[in-house]
Order: structure tokens, then C-alpha cells, then sequence
């Protein structure tokens, strides 16, 4: 998508005389697509940590392992710290898992429950679908420490999603996201994350990086950061089960 898209700036820029980016106004869809692409793949595997900050508090750092098989399909493993290896979840269809070695069986867990104490929603992993869960629309234009963005505006097409309402400033360049806010069904704003150190990883360039930042709680936040990743990896079926879940590694 992003080849023909890129491909279709260039020939307009050529024609028209001016910037091949302001040459071309894009759809939200379009836009949305393209972060789905970039950010939430629907294949493959990576790994990240996990940093915990909490005002008065040394901070805390998990690493785990993601693994995706198309947009229903998703296995996080923790690896690290020790008191938290084996725990892991799952999605699968419409049902989220939590398993903890120490209860020795997997629970069902809400979309909208934080993971493992973090800023994290558990859909902020589970669920790698933007353009599934939300409508969306194109409210605007701005430029950011000189960088032009869209702003676009997402709506929950049910009430059963982690958010109700999500905006978020687009690159206008190559459509890499560089801030999203997050709102409850209410309307009340309840975190924003940034996003930044964009690099080549597992054949994607893409923000590695990501500071969410609780606007419920001052100076709680959770930095997000892939270390490692392949997104052409295919995983077996089997992996996406209770049973494989429940075996803890």
C-alpha cells in the first residue's frame, strides 16, 4: 500500500509543480492504514521492555515477547525479571487471557485493565488493528518542532474497545505517528504516549520508542521500547492456545 500511495505523490508533485507531500490530500482511512501497517503488525514477532516510572519509587523493567498471527491472534511471554517469567497472554478471537505460574491457570481478563501495573491497557498489545475497532476522521493539519503532521480524530465503532475516543498527529512524510491521546467512553482524557527513536528494525522503519504518560496520575508513566524484531516470521497456530499459554515459556 505504502509503495503505491508514495508512488502517487511523486507523479502528483511532478505534475503539479509543488511539494510531492502537499501535492496530495490522503482520506483518514488511507492514513489510519498506513499507521496499522507501520505499528501494528499482523504478522511476525518481537521483543521489548517494559519500564515502570512511579514518583518516589525505583523503576521497574519486564522484557517480553510478542508474537502475532494475523489481526485476532496475539502471545505475550514475560522473560524477565525473574518473579514475573512464565506470565504471559493471550488473545484470541474476542477472548483475552492472563496466565500466572503461581496460580497455575489462565484467567480471563479485560481489554481495558492495565498490564502487569504498567500504563499499558492490556489491548494496547492484544488488540493490532486500528481500522477494525474505530472510525476515523481527518480534523486537520499541524506542524510539530517543525514537522508537518495530520490530525486525525478515532472513534470506537463499540463500546467493548479499551478507548473510547483516540487522536492522533500523523507525519505527513511517511505517516509514522509521533503522538496519540487516549479518552474513556466518558470523554475524560486518560494518558498520551510519544513516540520516537525511529529506526530500521525487523524490516520496518518505525518508532521503537514509546512514553505514555497517565493524565489521571502526575509523573506516572511507562516507556515502551523494542529491542528486537522480525515481522516476517510466520507462527504456528499452535502457539496461539490456552494450553500453550499455560505452560509458561
Amino acid at each position: 500500500m505504502k509503495g503505491r500511495l508514495i508512488l502517487a505523490l511523486l507523479l502528483s508533485g511532478l505534475l503539479l509543480g509543488r511539494s510531492f507531500v502537499s501535492a496530495v490530500e490522503f482520506s483518514s482511512d488511507q492514513i489510519i492504514a498506513e499507521v496499522d501497517e507501520l505499528i501494528n503488525s499482523t504478522t511476525g514477532k518481537y521483543t521489548a521492555e517494559i519500564t515502570i516510572i512511579r514518583p518516589g519509587k525505583d523503576d521497574r523493567t519486564s522484557k517480553v515477547e510478542v508474537f502475532i498471527k494475523g489481526i485476532s491472534k496475539v502471545l505475550v511471554r514475560y522473560l524477565a525479571p525473574a518473579q514475573e517469567k512464565g506470565q504471559g497472554y493471550l488473545r484470541l478471537n474476542d477472548d483475552e487471557w492472563l496466565f500466572l505460574p503461581n496460580a497455575n491457570k489462565s484467567i480471563r481478563v479485560s481489554g481495558r485493565q492495565n498490564m502487569q501495573g504498567s500504563d499499558l491497557a492490556n489491548d494496547d498489545l492484544l488488540k493490532v488493528k486500528l481500522t477494525e475497532d474505530y472510525t476515523s476522521m481527518l480534523i486537520g493539519t499541524d506542524t510539530i518542532e517543525g514537522v508537518a503532521v495530520y490530525m486525525l480524530e478515532l472513534t470506537a465503532r463499540n463500546p467493548a474497545v479499551a478507548y473510547g475516543r483516540l487522536k492522533y498527529w500523523v507525519r505527513q512524510s511517511d505517516f509514522i505517528p509521533i503522538k496519540t491521546e487516549y479518552y474513556a467512553i466518558s470523554g475524560k482524557m486518560l494518558k498520551t504516549a510519544i513516540y520516537d527513536e525511529v529506526i530500521e528494525i525487523g524490516g520496518k522503519v518505525r518508532p521503537t520508542r514509546m512514553e505514555i504518560s497517565s493524565a489521571l496520575r502526575k509523573g506516572y508513566k511507562t516507556v515502551f521500547t523494542i529491542i528486537d524484531a522480525d515481522y516476517k516470521y510466520e507462527n504456528p497456530d499452535s502457539i496461539f492456545t490456552r494450553m500453550y499459554l499455560e505452560k509458561g515459556k
